[in-house]
């Protein structure tokens, strides 16, 4: 579309793709609008924007609340309520499910048939945080990547020969740097 403004940050879910305007944190979405993806993102302005299959998710600049939208079939539109006081640190989205870092613990809702909510015990300090389509990823301050949920693929035992710094997910695979 001609008239998305300059985005300070990008989400693209499986044939949608939202922008968060530099200028005012607006969010403008366009692609496939089955489930309201591209037409029902929220008025406001935003600090952190990602994007699922089917669904977006970003973070209220006003009271970092998180705010989603699109497919809610299997929850992932629908943060849980106690996400705490603090506004989240990361946010991520993929497949049907969505993340969050608040106050360096992942905090995951959506869909669970592979345990990609359920998030690792382990009290780290977070620095990125991934979600595939059926798994997610979080690298920790020691360089340590940890991912949880599906394993079909490899793609939650990343190499732990050495440190990195971020990871990213792809449907089936994940990439640290």
């Amino acid at each position: 579309p001609s008239n998305i403004l300059a985005p300070t940050a990008l989400g693209a879910g499986a044939q949608h793709t939202c922008s968060l305007a530099a200028s005012d944190g607006r969010l403008q979405c366009w692609g496939d609008d089955t489930y309201g993806q591209a037409s029902e993102a929220p008025s406001g302005a935003y600090s952190l924007l990602a994007c699922g299959d089917h669904h977006g998710c970003a973070v209220r600049t006003s009271d970092g609340a998180v705010v989603c939208w699109g497919r809610n079939a299997d929850g992932e539109a629908t943060p849980p309520a106690n996400l705490g006081d603090s506004a989240p640190q990361l946010l991520a989205a993929g497949g049907r499910t969505s993340c969050v870092l608040v106050q360096n613990v992942p905090r995951c809702w959506g869909a669970d048939e592979h345990g990609q909510v359920s998030t690792p015990t382990q009290v780290d300090t977070y620095k990125s945080l991934a979600v595939g389509a059926d798994f997610a990823c979080a690298t920790s301050s020691s360089g340590a990547i940890r991912c949880w949920g599906s394993n079909a693929q490899g793609q939650s035992a990343p190499p732990t020969a050495r440190l990195y710094t971020s990871v990213a997910a792809g449907v089936m695979h994940a990439c640290g740097a």
